[in-house]
């Protein structure tokens, strides 16, 4: 195994998605202008994208056990390109939402994937740094998106965003097919939760909905409660579901880990700052 190659192309692919990711908060103010689309619609264009890989990356996850990490990166990055390309031809809103949510879907696949490959080709004593260094790349891409996005609205238009994001995908393609082929393939055979992923995307898509909506159509609505309490409840059957099956999506065991627990509530409220500040910043500024 090459270390450096899958080091490479993974820190390659987290930066693509990282820099998608804030890219489009500097494009807000265009997209609206351009395609005549209420901040509703705006703010569904930013969430399908994380709604999508919320909902879609522990299945994704676990796809990766069961077919190999190659295979993974390239359904991911056809994904992330056709999911480009029809946010790059967007003519509307829905369009949009929908090149953003296969955008989402792409990350799913390939953010496990990137640490998975890593955990496979590195040691135990080396995975630090080269975790470091994925970790690396991700930061630089969250802070560089809003600047590539911002370049590009201004010097073309932000449509420019996503095409020259094909190149990066193509390069991607390319390490993923001559460099990830060495890694070892799972032992076992594991089997896909597709119980516990239906349950998951299905509570996930009622919260957010309904956080979405709340704020237009009031908290106190039937359509409004019923989808947070609907969601809550199914997220209490996710966890029922998860800790009877023999081969859990979730290993729920994990969360008596205060290190992990700890770990995992950091990253919960900085993502929700960052994604926060960077919508609102960029659209009244």
């Amino acid at each position: 195994i090459n270390q450096r190659a899958v080091l490479a192309t993974s820190t390659l692919v987290v930066f693509v998605i990282a820099l998608n990711t804030t890219a489009i908060n500097a494009a807000v103010n265009a997209l609206a202008n351009d395609l005549g689309l209420e901040t509703t619609t705006l703010a569904w264009a930013l969430n399908a994208y994380v709604l999508a890989v919320a909902t879609l990356v522990l299945p994704a996850g676990r796809l990766g056990d069961i077919l190999g990490m190659r295979a993974v990166f390239l359904i991911g990055l056809g994904l992330f390109a056709a999911g480009t390309v029809l946010t790059a031809l967007s003519q509307g809103g829905g369009m949009l939402i929908g090149g953003r949510a296969l955008q989402g879907a792409g990350a799913a696949f390939l953010m496990p994937a990137s640490i998975s490959a890593l955990n496979l080709a590195f040691p135990p004593d080396q995975r630090g740094s080269a975790f470091g260094v994925w970790g690396a790349a991700a930061g630089i891409g969250f802070a560089v998106g809003p600047l590539y996005g911002g370049v590009w609205t201004d010097a073309a238009s932000w449509r420019g965003i996503y095409w020259a994001d094909l190149a990066m995908i193509g390069a991607a393609v390319l390490l993923s097919l001559r460099n990830l082929g060495p890694l070892p393939r799972p032992e076992g055979a594991p089997k896909l939760d597709l119980v516990g992923a239906a349950v998951l995307g299905v509570a996930i898509l009622l919260i957010i909905s309904a956080l979405q909506r709340g704020q237009d159509a009031g908290w106190e609505t039937l359509t409004v409660a019923g989808s947070l309490v609907a969601g809550a409840a199914l997220v209490a059957v996710f966890a029922l579901v998860e800790s009877r099956r023999a081969a859990p999506m979730v290993h729920l065991q994990l969360l008596r880990d205060r290190v992990y627990a700890a770990g995992n509530l950091a990253t919960l409220l900085s993502t929700v700052s960052l994604f926060g500040f960077l919508f609102f910043f960029n659209l009244y500024a």
